[in-house]
């Protein structure tokens, strides 16, 4: 599963940490953890998921809308 949450994080925006974090109500150490395999906070995989495909939509979206200019 920490292979396929690697991948993800290319999608993730800045201080996406931070973010889950104050979400969360918890450090940026239990994010990362989670995020690397450490802790099974699914809450945290299913939320950071999610953002990560928001900003894919978003860059696909926003590469359509730059096609119409080429």
């Amino acid at each position: 599963m920490v292979d396929e949450i690697k991948k993800i994080k290319k999608y993730l925006p800045k201080r996406y940490i931070q973010t889950l974090a104050e979400e969360f109500g918890c450090t940026g150490t239990t994010i990362l953890n989670t995020l690397n395999g450490r802790t099974r906070r699914f809450d945290i995989i299913e939320r950071a998921i999610e953002l990560a495909r928001e900003v894919k939509e978003k860059n696909q979206k926003i590469l359509e809308e730059l096609k119409e200019f080429s």
